[in-house]
């Protein structure tokens, strides 16, 4: 099995399923989370979107991938990007 690199991106806001800014500012769990938005030192980095069984990265400048999701639990979506060798927890509790 190919070994898989870890990514880490900074500060996360995540909207549930009801998408609506009371939801967003609330702490969204796993099972609810349907986009996630990622930033580093301030900046934007990435916006992740559910769509099916699959989720897409918006990368901005760097450009647009697409991970499958692994699981989810309480507090965490899991994916994988395997063209790219790539897995990725995004974190909801932690952030």
């Amino acid at each position: 099995m190919a070994r898989m690199n870890t990514l880490l991106l900074g500060l996360m806001t995540v909207v549930g399923s009801l998408a609506t800014a009371s939801v967003a500012a609330a702490r969204v769990k796993g099972p609810e989370a349907r986009e996630v938005r990622c930033t580093v030192n301030g900046h934007h980095k990435s916006t992740f979107t559910q769509r099916g069984g699959a989720w897409i990265e918006d990368a901005g400048r760097d450009g647009q991938f697409t991970w499958q999701e692994r699981q989810r639990d309480e507090w965490s979506v899991y994916l994988d990007d395997t063209s790219r060798g790539m897995r990725l927890q995004l974190d909801l509790w932690t952030k």
